[in-house]
């Protein structure tokens, strides 16, 4: 396990803060709060909709920010006006963050339903936003490289599903990871920029991080002869088994006979 310290304490909101979201490079800090602000890196701050944020995201391969909340989605475009990062601090009016789309419109209601999470793929060009529409479905995570997609279900641990995009939409369940908490809150759910290492947080005062690739089965293979027989093999490396293995089954069927 690497040694972790604090590097900095940061002081941008009023109030108790929903989401924070580093950008890929982590150059730039994203936050949302229960007062319907959200800011970025101190040097831009907007009154986004009547409604606590739930969750911001930043793409940097489109430069556009993700804000969810409750009942909208919008999508801002990150425009520096040539100015470096420098020197963001001392002329704020430099950044400019258009609203590009909002969903629904501000005049329209909003939507039944609560958006918690916005994932960019496609290298930015979709976006994926997830729902808690219901007390089975809490977090979700997105590693856009991989397509390695955590949700945590609010139930009993966190489920792992292959999302593939190309040439349609394909959502493959993999694993579940099982976790205790006492009463399962929700709270953020990450991947390492690998999309190997998940990382969630508890109520109960621990992080969690798990080797999503050493918990799935890695190989899954049959074989079925014409006549004789039928063979699976599998192999695992769990973490609870020392010595990774490989199993073989194999069943044998009678050859047809013919009768005269």
């Amino acid at each position: 396990m690497a040694d972790c310290h604090l590097q900095w304490t940061l002081s941008g909101h009023k109030g108790l803060i929903n989401t924070l979201s580093f950008s890929e490079n982590s150059t730039y800090l994203t936050s949302g709060g229960l007062n319907c602000q959200g800011s970025f890196e101190w040097v831009w701050m907007e009154m986004v909709f009547d409604g606590a944020i739930e969750h911001v995201k930043t793409d940097e391969a489109q430069n556009v920010l993700a804000v969810t909340g409750m009942g909208r989605i919008a999508v801002y475009v990150i425009k520096a006006d040539g100015t470096s990062s420098a020197s963001y601090t001392k002329h704020l009016s430099l950044l400019i963050m258009p609203l590009i789309h909002i969903h629904p419109p501000l005049l329209e209601k909003r939507l039944p339903v609560l958006p918690i999470m916005a994932h960019f793929y496609e290298q930015g060009h979709c976006l994926m936003v997830s729902f808690l529409d219901a007390r089975e479905f809490g977090n979700t995570a997105y590693h856009d490289a991989s397509g390695t997609l955590l949700v945590w279900n609010l139930v009993d641990g966190i489920e792992i599903y292959q999302f593939i995009s190309q040439p349609t939409v394909c959502v493959t369940f993999i694993r579940k990871i099982q976790l205790q908490w006492r009463r399962n809150y929700i709270s953020q759910l990450c991947l390492d920029a690998r999309g190997q290492i998940g990382v969630c947080g508890g109520d109960n005062g621990e992080v969690y991080t798990w080797n999503i690739e050493l918990q799935a089965v890695q190989v899954v293979a049959h074989h079925s002869s014409q006549y004789t027989k039928h063979c699976i093999a599998s192999g695992t490396s769990e973490p609870e088994d020392r010595h990774p293995y490989i199993k073989v089954w194999s069943s044998k069927i009678k050859q047809n006979t013919k009768h005269a």
